[in-house]
């Protein structure tokens, strides 16, 4: 043997890349990211469809709200609607009571909506004073 030289190794082969279990870790680490990654992208578009009903509910109930104050909740009472259905989705309920003795009026609107996963509901509350004379008659359809 000569110095300065690596004995060589005749029965030893240079492999150049990767082994074929090197490959399929490699595949299985991917699909484990890809399954990983997928479901976090479904929850995001569940989460923004949520948002987006959340604020299209919170229009719905802020119109509906704004049109028993106009139309008044004793011309309400008496007239109607109580109920009604918005789009293809969103429809309302209004419970209209009087407090005992007095002009003001307790309003409550539930607002409920389908979604793919079920039924949701949200609720308003508040007070109104209604005298007699007070308000200029106005009925719900003119309002839309």
């Amino acid at each position: 043997m000569r110095s300065g030289t690596w004995p060589r190794n005749s029965s030893r082969k240079h492999n150049a890349g990767f082994t074929l279990i090197e490959c399929l870790l490699a595949g299985v680490i991917l699909a484990g990211f890809g399954a990983v990654l997928s479901a976090a992208i479904a929850q995001a578009l569940g989460v923004k469809q949520r948002a987006e009903d959340d604020r299209l509910a919170a229009q719905w109930l802020d119109e509906v709200m704004t049109r028993i104050d106009i139309v008044g909740p004793v011309e309400l009472s008496y007239a109607g609607p109580t109920s009604g259905v918005l789009d293809e989705r969103f429809t309302w309920e209004a419970v209209i009571t009087n407090e005992v003795l007095t002009d003001l009026y307790q309003v409550d609107v539930t607002l409920r909506w389908v979604t793919p996963t079920g039924q949701r509901s949200v609720s308003a509350h508040t007070l109104l004073m209604d005298p007699p004379g007070w308000r200029t008659p106005v009925r719900w359809g003119d309002l839309e």
